[in-house]
């Protein structure tokens, strides 16, 4: 979801809006505290993901409550309870019927009146749409009103309003989980009508009044252009009005505006934005700062009760603030965070904080004034995350957490720490809300290291948070459940790179129903003895690149898993650059695994699983398409180098180096147990290999193989390696490591004569030699001996 300012003063103008339209025609239908079911169709209702209803409101119930005819402006209803996602193109139209019930879909014109990308209902009370065009209501017959939304992200049993019962067959609906409902009849009824308020604008002439102002209730120190938008609410057209503003008490000079202001039907704009003046705000002082109109075409206004606006302001923090230390502007991060909540922002605002520990429990909402260009940021002094720590010791589930995001946007912590001492309830970072735009850099995210974390991720987006553009850099991520996890959130745009994770117990990264994701140049080091997977993604789409990457000492489990990640063909998903060393003689291991994806490019990869386990798999596809596996160097002492289901998977496969110390290549739809079997198996492959890869050790991709040195393939996109050095552009090596093999190495491949069993007596010795450098070799010296004991050298 992308971040969209919630600015306070929104709903000042509504409330305003509300006062001058409703002292004689906001009418309410219906009353009393009845509530729509968890799984019942209202108009917010989500238990299936997308639904279409029409509610008639009859012109007799009106009438009783007031109103005989009159331009339908606003209109809302009770919200009981909210949906736990936003309403997508949720749309609202309005249209006179002769019906006096929905037991059958209503067809006639209907206008369009209100629609919104994506609607928050507010609950609480009626939550009241001020209407993108207006109805204009006959008096005479009754009124429908269609509401409909396309597909929520999932389904769940929320959003309930309140209703009432005055008769039979009140709301018609039709609900779907597999398809859009706007547009779809309703075919289906229930008794139950949804509460609702309706505000009518009164048919007179000369009524102009004010909509809003651009000051908010959050402003910016210094001076500052003050507007006002005004409106023509009556029947005739305004080609003249004044307009007056006061700022606490004291009257600034008025304006007349001589364009013309069509009605609320009219052709014609019935709105306009007027400069009033400028104002400079000081900071620290309050402000009310009131806007007025009167004389409408020279004449009095028919309605004055709506010719005003009040906003009460408050000066926004900008700037740089200290915590902590003498002579601080706050002496704790709570301090700091309630003058946010009560101030907002004007401008990037930087909090140094200073050396320390300070045990406290931040809740980041929404800060007015944070979007683009105007951050919050908080930072240790000395830019070292050593220095400074957030910590809390939360002892309930309720309150599990150091610090949470909920709903807050644009939000950056740099070189601190940042920890859970609770070692049951230890989850340090929790976004929930629509939280976005919100980054970790240069810091320290830990809990208590415990053999079996009860429940808890370092750091855990909620499920039906909806959080987007969440970054973490250069960090450091010890201990925990799993480093990051999102199970399910419908989060975007995630950024992972250069960060350091340690010791988790199941998960480094865990990315469920993610798009646009990146997972590069981090190192994954764990000492657990559980089934870890080190990047585990399911179900994220769009982008995404996991690429140079260190997973090691992993006991068992997998290195990098894809499960049902599309991606397309013109940006396909890169598997790239990554070294990945698993250990494990008791469990099997997996090097990467990917399941069920489209549209992956798995290439200059360096997997070595050490242990013998028959059981181990290298590289291990299965289902989906458009994979491309290319100059990957994959070493295995046991299993299978490489495994396919079904090769119809597999685009292309070439210039690996598929190699088991123990056993056979791998598998393709059947065991193959030579690098020739897999050529004639796979009908790819013909310029692979299957070579030892000489590695310096068990934990380095570098390589003593001179076979890999310029063996690869370039690839469109990978230039350099895991290291970052440039690759040949014409002969890359294959693996993740981009090297020049030692000029002059020589070293014994095999012993061939005697072949065992042999029978006493002299026979000869003879051992096949090798090039390992990168030059030709004329001669070389071969030393060997029988028992201990020294040979004549060859």
């Amino acid at each position: 979801m992308e971040y969209q300012p919630l600015l306070r003063s929104i709903s000042c103008f509504f409330l305003v809006l509300y006062s001058f339209l409703g002292h004689a025609q906001t009418l309410q239908l219906g009353s009393g505290t009845s509530i729509t079911g968890t799984q019942e169709a209202s108009p917010v209702n989500i238990y299936y993901r997308s639904m279409h209803m029409q509610i008639v409101y009859r012109a007799a119930e009106l009438n009783a409550a007031g109103v005989f005819s009159g331009k339908l402006t606003e209109l809302g209803f009770y919200i009981e309870n909210a949906p736990i996602h936003n309403l997508p193109d949720f749309t609202i139209s309005v249209g006179h019927t002769s019906a006096n019930d929905a037991s059958s879909h209503i067809a006639a014109p209907l206008k369009q009146v209100y629609k919104r990308s994506a609607y928050s209902p507010l609950a609480g009370g009626f939550d009241m749409l001020s209407l993108d065009s207006v109805f204009d209501w006959n008096g005479t017959d009754n009124i429908v009103v269609d509401v409909c939304f396309d597909r929520v992200f999932d389904y769940t049993s929320t959003g309930r309003v309140r209703y009432y019962n005055d008769g039979s067959n009140n709301a018609g609906f039709t609900r779907s989980d597999g398809s859009d409902q706007c547009g779809i009849p309703v075919s289906s009824t229930t008794n139950n009508k949804p509460q609702v308020q309706m505000t009518f604008l009164p048919d007179v002439a000369n009524n102009a009044g004010v909509v809003s102002t651009n000051i908010t209730d959050i402003t910016c120190a210094g001076s500052s252009a003050v507007k006002a938008t005004v409106g023509n609410f009556g029947n005739n057209q305004i080609d003249s009005l004044m307009i007056g503003w006061e700022v606490n008490g004291v009257a600034q000079n008025p304006v007349k505006y001589t364009s013309m202001l069509d009605t609320l039907l009219g052709s014609g704009s019935h709105t306009a934005e007027v400069s009033l003046g400028n104002y400079n705000f000081i900071s620290g002082v309050a402000y009310n700062l009131t806007v007025y109109t009167y004389q409408p075409n020279g004449l009095a206004d028919a309605q004055t009760s709506n010719d005003s606006v009040e906003v009460s302001t408050t000066v926004g923090l900008g700037g740089n603030y200290t915590i902590g230390g003498v002579g601080a502007d706050y002496g704790s991060f709570t301090a700091a965070v309630n003058d946010l909540i009560a101030k907002g922002i004007c401008g990037t605002t930087t909090f140094q904080v200073a050396a320390g520990t300070y045990f406290e429990q931040i809740s980041l909402p929404q800060i007015e004034g944070a979007g683009p260009g105007s951050e919050i940021i908080f930072e240790s002094v000395a830019l070292d995350s050593s220095t400074v720590t957030l910590s809390n010791n939360s002892a309930t589930f309720s309150s599990n957490y150091t610090l949470r995001f909920n709903g807050a946007g644009y939000v950056s912590f740099r070189h601190m720490g940042i920890a859970s001492n609770n070692a049951t309830y230890d989850r340090v970072v929790y976004f929930e809300g629509g939280s976005n735009h919100i980054t970790f850099h240069n810091s320290v995210i830990k809990n208590v290291d415990v053999a079996s974390p009860y429940n808890y991720q370092l750091v855990e987006v909620n499920s039906a948070a909806e959080c987007d553009y969440l970054e973490f850099s250069h960090s450091y991520f010890l201990n925990g459940y799993s480093g990051i996890y999102n199970n399910g959130s419908d989060a975007d745009h995630f950024t992972i790179t250069h960060n350091q994770f340690i010791n988790q117990r199941y998960d480094g990264v865990y990315l469920y129903g993610a798009n646009f994701v990146t997972i590069d140049d981090n190192l994954i080091n764990t000492n657990s003895t559980s089934s870890f997977i080190a990047i585990e993604l399911r179900y994220c789409d769009s982008t995404l690149s996991v690429q140079r990457n260190h997973i090691m000492n992993v006991e068992g489990g997998q290195g990098i898993n894809l499960d049902y990640c599309d991606a397309t063909a013109a940006q396909p998903a890169r598997v790239a650059n990554n070294f990945i060393h698993l250990n494990s003689a008791s469990s099997s291991a997996e090097g990467i695994y990917i399941l069920g994806s489209l549209n992956v490019n798995v290439v200059f990869n360096t997997v070595n699983l050490v242990s013998t386990n028959t059981n181990n798999i290298g590289l291990h596809l299965s289902g989906g398409g458009a994979i491309h596996l290319l100059n990957n160097n994959i070493a295995v002492k046991g299993g299978d180098a490489l495994y396919v289901h079904s090769g119809l998977s597999i685009d292309q496969s070439d210039f690996n180096n598929f190699y088991n110390a123990n056993g056979d290549v791998g598998y393709w739809e059947d065991e193959v147990k030579t690098l020739s079997d897999l050529i004639a198996a796979s009908g790819k492959d013909s310029n692979s290999i299957s070579e030892p890869p000489y590695f310096y050790n068990d934990t380095s991709y570098q390589s003593a193989q001179v076979a890999l040195n310029n063996n690869g393939s370039p690839v469109s996109g990978i230039t350099t390696d895991i290291e970052g050095e440039t690759r040949d552009a014409s002969n890359p090596d294959i693996g993740a490591d981009e090297f020049s093999p030692t000029s002059q190495d020589a070293g014994v491949y095999a012993l061939v004569v005697p072949e065992m069993p042999f029978a006493a007596g002299s026979l000869p010795v003879k051992a096949v030699i090798r090039n390992f450098g990168g030059v030709t070799l004329t001669s070389a010296t071969i030393n060997w001996s029988v028992n201990g004991v020294a040979q004549s050298a060859v």
